[in-house]
């Protein structure tokens, strides 16, 4: 995974801010393109993160699906058991 350079470089975030605030003083145009590409590294973030939310969404509803229906294959057995028990009872 990919992470723009302000989250490689710190976890807290004021690494970009520091960065962006010292390149506005410089250039009003370098500065203009250092906001557009820090938003479009946080916009690329917020899709990466939705991504992956519905990537675990999508996991979890599989996982589900299939515990439910292992749940029903043992409640089947289970009943079946206890049917031959009871019928080996009421027979002998």
């Amino acid at each position: 995974m990919i992470l723009p350079d302000c989250l490689q470089a710190s976890t807290g975030g004021s690494w970009c801010q520091a960065e962006t605030k010292e390149e506005e003083g410089r250039d009003p145009e370098e500065a203009a393109d250092n906001s557009r590409q820090h938003q479009q590294r946080q916009i690329n973030l917020l899709d990466h993160i939705d991504a992956v939310q519905d990537e675990v969404s999508h996991r979890m509803d599989s996982i589900e699906r299939e515990l439910d229906g292992k749940t029903l294959d043992l409640v089947s057995n289970l009943s079946l058991t206890l049917l031959r028990q009871s019928y080996a009872v009421f027979t002998a």
